[in-house]
């Protein structure tokens, strides 16, 4: 059974006669800072044989948030004419489906003419052009790359307020449902003695001194334990103090002890290292909360992207939210060390989130005593008041 298509941020339209060496530079360039399952470039098996090639390109297109259009001094827009023409069919579909597009000028090349152009892919012209040359690489590059990571993080930052905002009325409207239902009802009890119904109420009457006292019934659930989602709980650590757990569905940073440094996604993707402090995006690629799932332990959600801390594959980094047996290489839980430090130990396997050998990569390790342990060591900050 074939998998699902994979989701592509970016994706790369050109013609091979005319920009096809420059779209496999910029390819590699973008595939090591992004991750090369987040660029889609038609070479090197992206389209599999027997594919029906216009339905992969529709679906990556569906997903992209970025269509970078390379122009060179050939890019023969006589062939635009032709509706199947791959280039025309590719930013026409970008446009009707809202993808920012971005035409690249490359090594000094014109803009086509409105007259050049088919009118379903005119709107190109208005669309701020960038340009790229070989004399000014690295500058050229580190500008569309900086325009494509607030696009990127834009996208996701939509999406996820568009689904928690769904989520939330799906809640109330439940809510409502429940309160409406409880409301009609009348709770019966028979009267041994009379075999007639009586109807409970909330207050019960009592005499006292001549005049009736009318005084709320104690529920007997007042004496429950509080839930894993009240705003504090407590923990005993080893050393006797009692530190405070970060409260369920706020969001904070994650300190690493070994350098002060906060846990960061990595200009909102899904890779993770370490930052003194990134205000990318208002900061909310740093962001996390924890979301409680039960005897624990927890998820931990990025703010920017909603994507959760996962370890289910060789690196730690962020994912969607995984269910049955996958959920356990997301679920988290702090153990604490003692001086408001604790570590974060994943449930899948014990192992805990650590800096490898104290650099910047976010790995998994057994438990370890180097640098005292401050390589796995972690704090909640509260975030800074500037957060979105």
């Amino acid at each position: 059974m074939r998998a699902g298509p994979v989701r592509r941020e970016i994706f790369i339209c050109y013609r091979r006669n005319d920009t096809g060496a420059y779209a496999g530079r910029l390819n590699d360039a973008l595939s090591n800072e992004f991750g090369e399952d987040n660029v889609f470039f038609d070479r090197g098996g992206a389209i599999d044989g027997g594919d029906d090639w216009k339905k992969v390109i529709d679906e990556r297109l569906e997903s992209c948030a970025a269509l970078l259009v390379l122009i060179g001094i050939n890019w023969q827009t006589a062939r635009l004419a032709d509706p199947e023409d791959l280039v025309r069919r590719e930013i026409s579909s970008a446009l009707a489906r809202g993808v920012r597009v971005i035409p690249i000028l490359v090594n000094d090349a014109s803009l086509p003419s409105a007259a050049d152009l088919p009118e379903e892919i005119r709107p190109v012209l208005d669309r701020q052009i960038m340009e790229m040359t070989d004399r000014h690489w690295r500058t050229d590059y580190e500008r569309l790359a900086k325009s494509i990571r607030r696009e990127i993080a834009r996208r996701r930052r939509t999406m996820f307020t568009l689904l928690t905002s769904r989520s939330s009325l799906a809640v109330l409207a439940v809510v409502l449902v429940l309160g409406l239902f409880l409301a009609t009802q009348k709770w019966k009890t028979v009267d041994p003695s009379t075999g007639t119904d009586t109807t409970t109420s909330s207050t019960v009457t009592t005499v006292q001194n001549g005049t009736a006292d009318d005084s709320p019934v104690q529920d007997a659930s007042t004496d429950a334990q509080p839930p894993p989602e009240a705003d504090t709980t407590n923990s005993e650590t080893s050393t006797g103090r009692t530190e405070s757990m970060p409260i369920s569905n706020q969001y904070y940073r994650l300190q690493l002890k070994h350098t002060k440094q906060f846990l960061d996604a990595s200009y909102c993707t899904n890779d993770l290292n370490l930052q003194a402090g990134s205000d990318f995006d208002g900061g909310s690629c740093e962001l996390f909360r924890f979301v409680a799932n039960g005897d624990g332990w927890s998820r931990l959600q990025l703010m920017a992207t909603g994507k959760y801390l996962d370890a289910c594959a060789a690196e730690v980094r962020l994912d969607e939210g995984k269910s049955g047996d996958y959920s356990s290489c997301q679920l988290w839980r702090l153990v604490p060390a003692g001086e408001g430090w604790s570590r974060l130990q994943l449930k899948r396997d014990g192992q805990y989130l650590e800096a490898e050998r104290c650099s910047t990569k976010i790995a998994l390790g057994p438990i370890s005593d180097s640098e005292d342990g401050a390589c796995q060591l972690w704090r909640i900050v509260a975030p800074p008041a500037n957060a979105p």
